[in-house]
């Protein structure tokens, strides 16, 4: 019997750990809610975002969770309601390619009413990054059906640094951040974009911030975490 609860109080700790090391990038904390408000590069209000942790679950070592999402514009008109997936397994964590797609992409396209399918590598950081670490390149194919217009979008995110921690506040408090970085290269039709996003990563928050710049370096817009709710 002794042997049995500590080979259970191991395998316990063990998950636990897992875990943690993944809440980095991501809390999964079922029943957990984030709030998000997007700002152009005037600081002008452009929307706020909820995300809540509907599911999570763990098979195999790979914990995964289960998110929707809702979208409201400026003047609280919701314009997206979806969902997306994130998990983790084997000390590497990984989201839902749909959050990576350009929003200027999906607008020309229907925005919500377009649907995707995508391959490739996804978008993938290691659980124990180290300042100063680059991660390698990311390759993926996006198919978008949007009525009756089928077309294909490469997405490749390239020069992704793991590059420092910082203290960063926003309106939902003050955080020690992991700050990441990478470019995303975006190919639809004769369409081609390429813009600089700056990731700051809270543990057992997830995103606090993140800023996207062009290819001049300056400042597009940004994101920030207003409120959030165990």
């Amino acid at each position: 019997m002794r042997t049995v609860l500590i080979l259970l109080c191991t395998l316990f700790t063990v998950s636990l750990s897992a875990q943690n090391s993944c809440s980095t990038y991501f809390p999964f904390k079922e029943g957990m809610t984030l709030e998000y408000q997007y700002y152009n590069k005037k600081d002008k209000l452009e929307g706020t975002s909820i995300q809540s942790v509907q599911d999570v679950s763990e098979n195999g070592g790979e914990i995964t969770a289960k998110v929707s999402t809702q979208m409201t514009d400026a003047k609280g008109k919701e314009s997206i309601d979806g969902s997306f997936t994130v998990t983790c397994s084997g000390g590497i964590f990984e989201m839902d390619m749909s959050q990576m797609v350009p929003a200027e992409s999906m607008a020309a396209l229907g925005g919500g009413d377009a649907e995707m399918k995508m391959s490739g590598d996804g978008f993938r950081l290691p659980t124990d990054a180290q300042i100063g670490q680059d991660i390698p390149d990311s390759e993926n194919t996006i198919e978008i059906k949007a009525g009756v217009m089928n077309m294909n979008m490469t997405l490749n995110l390239i020069d992704q640094k793991v590059e420092a921690r910082e203290t960063i506040t926003t309106p939902a408090g003050t955080f020690d951040c992991l700050r990441f970085s990478y470019v995303a290269s975006t190919k639809m039709s004769i369409m081609k974009t390429e813009n600089r996003t700056v990731n700051w990563y809270a543990d057992g928050v997830g995103t606090v911030r993140s800023e996207t710049y062009n290819k001049k370096g300056k400042l597009q817009s940004y994101m920030v975490l207003s409120g959030f709710e165990e």
